[in-house]
């Protein structure tokens, strides 16, 4: 995948994000954020494993989503929590790894979990 791609795919309420969240790409996943809480105003699951790059345009979109349903971050990369708990936002998602509880950060003290469903990706 190049370095300038982001793939989102959707599995019922969860989005599974790879390459890099930045200025380009951030519209990208506030339109799929939006359809799943236009859908219904439930806790969404955003899987950031394979996110390579995050700026703060993509801190941003993250915030946004949070600012309208619970939003539980999946296996984040170290700069992704990194610049959570810089920032002083990390109490505002919760954030887990896959199969275990959330990961011990301030705030982190809400469960979720994402319905299955249908899939579709989105390529920039």
């Amino acid at each position: 995948m190049d370095d300038d791609v982001l793939v989102i795919e959707r599995h019922g309420r969860r989005l599974s994000v790879a390459g890099e969240l930045d200025i380009l790409t951030a519209p990208l996943l506030v339109k799929a954020i939006d359809d799943l809480v236009l859908e219904a105003p439930e806790p969404i699951t955003i899987d950031t494993s394979k996110i390579t790059f995050c700026d703060s345009s993509g801190i941003r979109c993250l915030l946004a989503a949070a600012s309208q349903v619970e939003v539980i971050i999946l296996d984040p990369q170290t700069q992704l929590l990194r610049l959570c708990d810089l920032l002083g936002i990390a109490s505002k998602f919760t954030i887990t790894a896959t199969g275990t509880d959330p990961i011990d950060t301030p705030g982190n003290d809400r469960e979720g979990t994402d319905a299955g469903g249908t899939s579709s990706r989105t390529y920039f």
